[in-house]
């Protein structure tokens, strides 16, 4: 076999192939002998027919087309591992000379994954220094309140009394041309635009008050942004949160905990462990970044098109969940398809430079993923599908396996880079 090699970019290559006709005629044989297996004719035993009589038998147009789809797929792979070369995609494949006692030609175009020249990764992983993390009093005290508050009883406050901060108010709201709606929210805490909630302090059950505001410039409605107007504000119900203490026996009603101290210590080790994750994610992210920054390289389209729709496809599975259009959406955070667009093309081809990028340094570092991490991974994805039938719907088990086995690399790989980055201090 000849082949010739010509780069038509540095993600597309066109090969040339010239099978000699020696090797053409064994293909033809192969597939003779393919037929052969199931091949009846008086006289014979099914699958004991001749080849010479099998080819008289078969139309020559028939039989060329499948020797050459066999030519095609032994030496096309045989070149792609011989060479080395990392195609993605479907070939296109082009028959140039095909004929019964003469050499076969044919050639490929295909796509392949970009030479990418590394920088000096370790040195970048290494000016980098490691987030002492520590947790606050605060943290945890934050964490307290907000369980507290999850579990307030809400209790109607006397109707003689006035809304004040810290009260769970119900209110009715009427603006100009919109129909009425409905809230309830802690008053004081920034629920409301402006100085609504200021002007809520004081009014009592069933009051009624116009306000005028003026909202924002980014306000997720577009008709409202900016604009000043004219809101009927009315009390429909002020009540007193009662929080539980914090004591042994309210603790003990939550989880397994002996105590406040140990539901403190708790709280103060899942904190912990969460800031650690932050900084973690952070700094690969920053050492990531700071590689990808230094590396130059094209990205096949290919990639970048599926990237696109995958992204595209969870997005519209995303607005399903939330019963929201495209539309509202787009009213909600005051952006345009354009944009979103542009978002989903920037976030695809990001994606894809960090995935080449770790390829391509577990392949200089040699890292490798045993069986038994790849099953652990495969059983994590699958854990978070409510059934093995749902999973099937996303992945067929070839994609499963490889899919589990890319996330074990490049946990690898960035455990690699994060360790080699400095201490804190």
């Amino acid at each position: 076999m000849e082949t010739n090699t010509k780069k038509l970019s540095d993600t597309k290559i066109e090969v040339s192939f010239k099978v000699n006709k020696d090797e053409f005629e064994k293909c033809v044989e192969e597939v003779l002998r393919n037929i052969q297996k199931d091949f009846e004719y008086p006289g014979f035993r099914k699958g004991q027919v001749p080849l010479d009589i099998i080819k008289k038998n078969v139309s020559d147009n028939f039989l060329l087309e499948k020797a050459a789809g066999v030519c095609v797929r032994k030496y096309y792979y045989y070149f792609l591992i011989n060479e080395k070369v990392k195609a993605i995609g479907e070939p296109k494949i082009e028959i140039l000379k095909l004929a019964f006692g003469d050499d076969f030609e044919f050639k490929v175009q295909t796509d392949v994954l970009p030479e990418i020249q590394l920088p000096d990764y370790k040195k970048i992983a290494s000016e980098f220094k490691k987030e002492k993390v520590e947790v606050k009093d605060s943290d945890v005290q934050e964490t307290i309140d907000w369980v507290l508050k999850s579990r307030a009883k809400i209790v109607a406050k006397n109707v003689e009394l006035a809304a004040e901060k810290g009260d769970y108010v119900e209110i009715s709201l009427k603006m100009e041309n919109q129909e009425e709606s409905k809230d309830a929210f802690i008053l004081g805490e920034g629920r409301l635009i402006g100085d609504m909630e200021k002007q809520i302090e004081g009014m009592k059950v069933g009051e009624e008050k116009e306000m005028e505001v003026t909202f924002p410039e980014n306000h997720f409605r577009k008709d409202l942004a900016g604009k000043k107007m004219k809101i009927k504000v009315k009390v429909e119900g002020i009540f007193n949160l009662e929080k539980p203490e914090l004591v042994d026996s309210f603790v003990k009603s939550l989880g397994n905990f002996q105590n406040v101290e140990d539901f403190k210590k708790s709280i103060r080790e899942g904190i912990q462990k969460e800031k650690e994750i932050e900084a973690s994610n952070k700094l690969r992210s920053q050492i990531l970044d700071k590689i990808i920054e230094n590396t130059n390289f094209e990205i096949p389209q290919i990639l970048i098109d599926r990237e696109v729709q995958r992204i595209k496809n969870d997005f519209q599975k995303t607005l399903g969940q939330n019963n929201m259009s495209l539309e509202d959406y787009l009213k909600k955070f005051n952006k345009t398809k354009e944009q979103i667009e542009k978002e989903i093309l920037d976030m695809a081809k990001k994606t894809i430079k960090n995935y080449l990028v770790l390829l391509e340094i577990v392949d200089k570092e040699n890292i490798q993923a045993s069986q038994e991490e790849i099953q652990k991974e495969i059983e994590s994805i699958l854990s978070k599908y409510a059934s093995v039938e749902q999973a099937k719907k996303d992945f067929d088990e070839q994609t499963l396996i490889s899919f589990a086995k890319d996330r074990v690399l490049q946990e690898k790989v960035l455990i690699f880079l994060e360790s080699l980055a400095k201490d804190a201090e």
